[in-house]
């Protein structure tokens, strides 16, 4: 593991190699800048009706765009596989700067930009991620840089007398608009386990401690004036480990002279709660995300501090969580709800940017177009434009014109894309089930081979829209079936609280339903299916080859957890939440016959077609012995099985190119067993 010295000012250089960028803007382009609308291809493969895996799987070009205050400049995250790259160009054309260089540890200690912004107008902030080994978790932490647009960087924490020891240095609670020398960031100093807020000079280095640190409070959220006046958080009271003593906390206070009180304080195990949304104008009002009249789907409401009730109900859905709402940074008044039921959905609050969008709407049509960013009077607004059959593109709108900035995936533009549909269906036991259904672009007439892909989580859902495993697949001859099994979230508690304990069971009996129903549709061919997933869905594949072995001819797992037990054991001790574990997935003590039941590597002997495993050695959210132990728990049962294990790989893949070489292996091996 880099130590604080080897993890900071060491990996972070000024300007940019020559090799390094030659190899991100091609042979040719001088060796300082380029233009961004003439950046080329950034994989080796033309654009053409079948692009190679790396064409799917490079980074995008350019990510994380952020506009400058004035609206003069953009910058941008540009990732290749052995470094990452601070860029910079004036808004409205000019050549592409790079400010900094972030080079990963050659020992596979991945380092990342994981934020950028812009405090001034001639000055970028970026946060870098780097690897931490805590005693019983492998981590990560924050380091906290600025970099002027000459590309002169400054670790901002290196002065500091406890930077080497302290966690987290960039958790940026605020930009200060109205100073354009100062952040409010979130840092865990030496000897704390909770964040202090501080007031940080973006220029020297220099902090104020704006909030000191208060048990359990892991979140701290300031006003559009900069005040510290609400929190979050989340963990046990001090000195007990009892499982009844779980709690999330809501605090705040009206005004910054007053102490922080808990506006409510639950159990999220057994009890109903509140959380903080954003804030209003009203500084005696919050946004906050609460149980709809119904109890069951979460809304968004107005939290009225002094009276200590809810003022109103400012938006709900009928069937889906709403857990977002946007408000300006120039005067806090509230913009636009956003939700996802079938596909993306915006409700705006405000009537000027309502009639904005409805123009980018008209001018990018059946797509979805969101604004992505604004600078500091909302003069000119970053669009990101995206659907299922396109990758994102990026626009600069300033309310009557609309430029194309860069396009995300640029050897994908002259590829045809494949439909995603949103389908329901019932389980066995009447639950509604949704989800999504992609046929091939050019799949003849009838059942076609398909490819399941349960979600990973298992507490997260399919969404609608660009998935470049999807279309990767898709690109290969298979449908591709995206099933939300119950546990998903966004549907209501109801339906979230239905997947508690149900791994291996109803979670897999509504992926097994929902297989059936395409097949009793004539959409799937019986013949050829196949399933695969990452992390929990490559559990839910590998599972799915057990409970129901006639169904598939084929299974693959990414990072999938095989052993049940193994995997709690790892995450209990971890997080120290084992009472969590107990509820969501089942007791490791006293549940054992229900979890082995539940777990692949201890039911090899039910399958029977080849599978294909794939893992990285640096996966500490499912450790990599997963994989291998089901590797050779096949071998032993004579079961066809390929296993490829990448080096130094996390969890989430970091290196486009394993990742690519992953899902070339995964097509020839459905391609061999599904004949699509």
């Amino acid at each position: 593991m880099p130590d604080g010295a080897r993890g900071s000012a060491a990996l972070v250089k000024r300007g940019f190699a020559l090799a390094a960028l030659l190899a991100l803007i091609g042979a040719g382009c001088g060796p300082k800048s380029v233009r961004l609308d003439a950046l080329p291809s950034h994989s080796s493969s033309s654009a053409t009706a079948r692009p190679s895996a790396l064409a799917f799987f490079n980074h995008p070009l350019v990510e994380e765009l952020s506009l400058s205050p004035d609206g003069e400049h953009i910058a941008g995250v540009s990732s290749r596989a052995d470094s990452e790259v601070l860029l910079v160009r004036q808004t409205m054309g000019g050549r592409l700067k790079a400010l900094a260089e972030i080079v990963r540890d050659k020992n596979g200690e991945a380092m990342t930009i994981s934020r950028i912004g812009w405090p001034a107008d001639d000055r970028v902030v970026m946060v870098v991620e780097e690897p931490l080994r805590l005693s019983t978790n492998h981590s990560r932490r924050d380091r906290l840089f600025s970099a002027d647009l000459q590309g002169n960087v400054r670790h901002l924490a290196k002065s500091w007398d406890q930077s080497t020891q302290i966690y987290n240095q960039g958790d940026v609670i605020n930009w200060l608009p109205d100073d354009p020398r100062h952040l409010l960031v979130g840092v865990i100093m030496a000897g704390e386990i909770y964040p202090t807020v501080v007031r940080v000079n973006v220029w020297t280095g220099a902090y104020r401690v704006v909030q000191e640190p208060i048990w359990g409070i892991s979140e701290w959220y300031a006003d559009h004036q900069g005040r510290v006046r609400a929190a979050l958080g989340f963990g046990k009271p001090r000195g007990t480990m009892r499982d009844d003593k779980l709690f999330v906390v809501f605090a705040a206070r009206s005004t910054p002279d007053e102490e922080f009180r808990d506006v409510v304080r639950w159990n999220p195990l057994n009890e109903v709660g509140f959380t903080f949304a954003e804030f209003t104008p009203d500084p005696e009002r919050l946004f906050v995300v609460f149980g709809s009249p119904d109890g069951d789907r979460d809304a968004i409401g107005v939290f009225d501090l002094a009276k200590n009730e809810f003022a109103d109900i400012r938006f709900e859905h009928p069937v889906v969580d709403v857990t977002d709402v946007v408000v300006s940074q120039l005067d806090g008044r509230p913009l636009y709800v956003s939700l996802m039921f079938e596909r993306p959905e915006v409700v705006y609050l405000d009537a000027k940017l309502e009639k904005l969008q409805a123009r980018v709407d008209e001018a990018l049509p059946n797509r979805v177009n969101r604004f992505a960013d604004f600078n500091r009077d909302e003069s000119r607004m970053l669009v990101r434009s995206w659907s299922d059959v396109a990758p994102p593109e990026y626009y600069l709108f300033d309310g009557a014109n609309l430029s194309l900035l860069l396009q995300a995936y640029p050897d994908l533009i002259d590829t045809r894309m494949s439909a995603m549909q949103p389908i329901e269906y019932r389980s066995r036991d009447g639950l509604t089930i949704r989800g999504y259904w992609t046929r091939p672009v050019d799949a003849p007439a009838g059942p076609v081979a398909t490819i399941v892909l349960p979600h990973g989580g298992p507490w997260a859902r399919d969404v609608w829209g660009w998935d470049p495993v999807v279309q990767f697949l898709a690109s290969r001859g298979f449908a591709v079936f995206q099933p939300n099994f119950r546990g998903s979230t966004g549907y209501g508690t109801e339906f979230r609280e239905a997947g508690y304990g149900q791994w291996g069971l109803g979670m897999q009996n509504d992926i097994t339903d929902g297989v059936r129903w395409l097949i009793q549709r004539g959409m799937a061919d019986p013949e050829r299916i196949g399933i695969f997933g990452m992390s929990f869905g490559g559990y839910a594949a590998l599972q799915g080859l057990v409970s129901t072995p006639e169904l598939y001819k084929a299974g693959a797992s990414l990072a999938g957890v095989t052993d049940v037990r193994l995997f709690m054991s790892h995450v209990g001790q971890a997080l120290r939440h084992d009472d969590m574990m107990r509820l969501l997935v089942g007791n490791r003590r006293t549940d054992k016959k229900k979890l082995a039941a539940a777990s692949p590597v201890e039911n090899v002997d039910e399958i029977r077609v080849p599978v294909l495993l794939g893992h990285g050695t640096r996966d500490w959210n499912v450790r990599v012995e997963h994989s291998k132990n089901m590797a050779r728990a096949l071998r032993k049962h004579d079961v066809p099985v390929e296993l490829y294990i990448y080096d130094d790989e996390p969890h989430v893949f970091l290196d486009d190119r394993n990742l690519a070489h992953f899902f070339t292996k995964l097509a020839e091996f459905f391609e061999r067993h599904l004949q699509p």
